[in-house]
């Protein structure tokens, strides 16, 4: 019997330590839908809409001690459903549960972590050290009203249209490009905080890489954030890039928000685009949980040489406290200047809410 008791006693404390370093994990995620108006200067439609300003999508994460020096691991997968994208479907089209503006599942992350005093390494599927570089903004939710740089996540599926009411030949998607980085295969490296400031650097597949450096702080009661950082895509995208952007927040919720990039191509005789940003915003009432804000946005030689793409629009939004909603409404205005072309301006008003879990 004592034998017995040794046995259980000895496999109750080797299970112990095991339980208390396992790995947890959780599922979260958001429904985010809204109702879209839209007018191309010929004709108008009205669409249900997933909003890509912040796509649905259902997240699973894990995380735990490794018990080796504070280390930690750790592990994210998160797809993306949508059905009908805002930023997809078109003026009398056939949207919906067809082809062309459906993404029904993409997988937005899959990686692994690993963490210490000495910074973070993540594999897999998810964002370059740049990516985020163009996103830096401290407005609230109104960003959800597609009121954010680049901005097309509301009517970028929709075609230009000339005085005659033909086809100008691109979407407002195609005319405007915050020039951002993005999500793919990577191994990326963190450090740790140094100060205010943290760095990043990855390297992805055909030699694809990027850097960046991110501000965190504060001054006179005002919030500062900025993200500033480069990427070399020479071998698969034929380019580099170049940006950063700065939002302060002072203390009685008026915000500005600023952002510029530049992408180097390598085509003879090709001029390089650019892309410059500017919101100012207000947030109120307990926790700020209102925000208004108006910006403009310009995009140049995105499609071609001579183009210049201008927007400008105005949203609000308001958290609802206690449960995980915000409703949000916005409009926006697109231009394109196309030397030779007389092109009609593209409105587009949204309306919706997303519920998070």
């Amino acid at each position: 019997m004592n034998q017995k008791l040794l046995a259980i006693a000895i496999a109750s404390a080797l299970a112990a330590p095991m339980a208390a370093q396992a790995i947890d994990h959780k599922i979260s995620g958001h429904v985010n839908r809204g109702v879209m108006f839209i007018d191309d200067g010929a004709a108008s439609d009205v669409t249900q809409t997933d909003n890509m300003a912040s796509q649905s999508r259902l997240t699973w994460s894990a995380s735990g001690d490794l018990g080796v020096g504070g280390m930690k691991a750790g592990a994210v997968i998160e797809y993306g459903m949508s059905s009908n994208r805002s930023s997809g479907v078109t003026v009398k089209g056939r949207n919906g549960n067809t082809t062309g503006a459906d993404a029904t599942f993409n997988v937005r992350h899959s990686r692994l972590w690993f963490s210490g005093n000495w910074g973070k390494v993540t594999m897999g599927h998810g964002s370059g050290a740049y990516d985020g570089a163009a996103y830096k903004d401290q407005g609230g939710s109104v960003f959800l009203t597609g009121i954010e740089n680049g901005g097309t996540t509301w009517g970028g599926g929709t075609a230009f249209r000339t005085n005659t009411g033909a086809a100008a030949g691109n979407t407002v998607g195609q005319a405007f490009s915050n020039l951002d980085g993005g999500r793919y295969d990577n191994l990326r490296y963190d450090s740790p905080k140094l100060g205010p400031l943290q760095v990043a650097v990855d390297i992805g597949d055909n030699q694809r890489w990027s850097a960046a450096a991110t501000l965190s702080t504060s001054f006179s009661g005002a919030s500062v954030v900025a993200k500033a950082g480069y990427e070399d895509n020479e071998n698969d995208g034929g380019s580099e890039s170049y940006g950063g952007s700065a939002s302060v927040l002072f203390s009685q919720g008026t915000n500005i928000t600023f952002a510029y990039a530049q992408r180097d191509l390598n085509t003879v005789g090709r001029d390089d685009p650019d892309n410059f940003f500017v919101k100012l915003g207000h947030r109120w009432g307990p926790d700020r949980v209102n925000s208004v804000a108006i910006a403009y946005n310009e995009s140049n030689d995105v499609i071609q040489d001579g183009d210049e793409a201008t927007s400008w629009g105005i949203g609000f939004a308001h958290d609802i406290p206690g449960p995980r909603v915000q409703l949000y409404t916005g409009y926006r205005n697109f231009d394109l200047d196309r030397p030779g072309a007389n092109i009609e301006d593209v409105d587009s008003f949204n309306v919706g809410a997303r519920v998070r879990f």
